[in-house]
């Protein structure tokens, strides 16, 4: 009876961790792998995660560095589903100052990188 109930509460503890387990995200070393992690992101309504997808010069530049204002436009802005509704086509190699472009069906992003990690730098524009 022992072994059948510690079974038992192996499969639910076991079904219990896959079903509340966090998205896998890809480590951030080039720009396609943020825009992908970011969409994963807003997919799964992760928008801690998706805050660090973007540069420090442009969440200080848009939000001010402030989350709750990040979060506001997250859920209220058309400009942030157009962001992670893009569809990736290709990207454009900017060598100076550590810059590159993706280009999306929607437009152009451009990443810079921080650390060791590519960050968005700016949101959609015109390709």
């Amino acid at each position: 009876m022992k072994k059948v109930f510690a079974l038992i509460l192996l499969f639910v503890l076991f079904f219990s961790f896959g079903c509340t387990q966090k998205a896998e995200y890809k480590d951030p070393v080039a720009p396609i792998y943020t825009f992908e992690n970011l969409k994963k992101a807003a997919a799964g309504n992760d928008l801690d995660f998706a805050w660090n997808c973007f540069s420090s010069e442009f969440k200080e530049n848009k939000f001010k560095n402030s989350f709750d204002l990040f979060k506001k436009w997250a859920v209220e802005s058309n400009e942030f589903e157009e962001l992670v509704s893009a569809e990736y086509v290709s990207e454009i190699v900017v060598v100076q100052n550590e810059e590159m472009i993706l280009n999306t069906s929607k437009g152009n992003i451009f990443f810079v990188k921080e650390e060791k990690a590519w960050k968005i730098d700016s949101l959609l524009e015109e390709s």
